[in-house]
């Protein structure tokens, strides 16, 4: 017969064992290291998928017609890298990006 976890407990208890977060303490630097490597890991694979995106965009378009838009690649390739940086500077300061 299957009895309940929870079988017997006060509502209290039931409360106080179900939002318990003592467990997590424990690896806690661990696991803020390998979520910050996950990250910056995959960070520089959008990087690296976003250069590679842009040459074959541009082995793809006609010698002629590669100027204005290649421009156009490049200029938003460049923004969306350099801006990463400031907008976690700023929320982590608490100040609004501009």
């Amino acid at each position: 017969m299957n009895v309940p976890a929870f079988a017997g407990l006060s509502q209290a208890e039931r409360n106080r064992d179900a939002l318990a977060t003592e467990h997590l303490m424990a690896d806690l630097g661990q696991r803020t290291a390998a979520g910050g490597a996950i990250v910056i890991g995959a960070q520089a694979v959008r990087m690296v998928l976003r250069l590679a995106t842009a040459a074959a965009m541009a082995r793809l378009l006609a010698r002629k017609s590669t100027g204005f838009r290649r421009e156009i690649v490049d200029a938003e390739y460049l923004a969306s890298v350099s801006d990463k940086g400031g907008d976690a500077a700023a929320s982590a300061e608490g100040k609004p990006s501009t």
